[in-house]
């Protein structure tokens, strides 16, 4: 996993052979967030379907990846803003473990010291992690 920041988006890409994931979300911890806007970055024509069963998936996904990790880390994030490329294969529950794997890298990130932080080990067993 590779983790990187793009204006106010925290991202996260997972390449494992020829699958590839983007995700990128505006994570926060003041309360009233409203349902996450969710943009699409792949190329597409320019009146191409929006696959909204495929976005409430998406949204889905980031929700419980977000609230798993909050209770987890003892922290409060919620997601205002989420990028994704619909062009990537749609794998069960890949985004909802990129979610957990970028809202404990942004925890560690944002926390000065690592207190009351539990972050050791990626969140999910299968996939490793790398930071840059």
């Amino acid at each position: 996993m590779n983790f990187s920041k793009n204006g106010e988006f925290d991202v996260i890409t997972r390449v494992t052979g020829p699958h590839h994931h983007y995700l990128g979300l505006v994570l926060r911890t003041d309360s009233g967030t409203a349902l996450a806007e969710a943009e699409d970055l792949s190329p597409s024509p320019v009146n191409a379907p929006v696959d909204w069963a495929r976005v409430e998936q998406l949204r889905s996904e980031v929700s419980r990846g977000v609230g798993s990790a909050n209770e987890r880390l003892g922290t409060s994030y919620q997601a205002s803003g989420i990028r994704f490329c619909s062009s990537d294969p749609p794998l069960k529950d890949v985004y909802r473990i990129l979610t957990e794997e970028l809202v404990q890298h942004v925890a560690r990130s944002r926390d000065d010291n690592g207190a009351g932080l539990d972050t050791d080990g990626p969140t999910h067993p299968v996939h490793s992690r790398s930071e840059s």
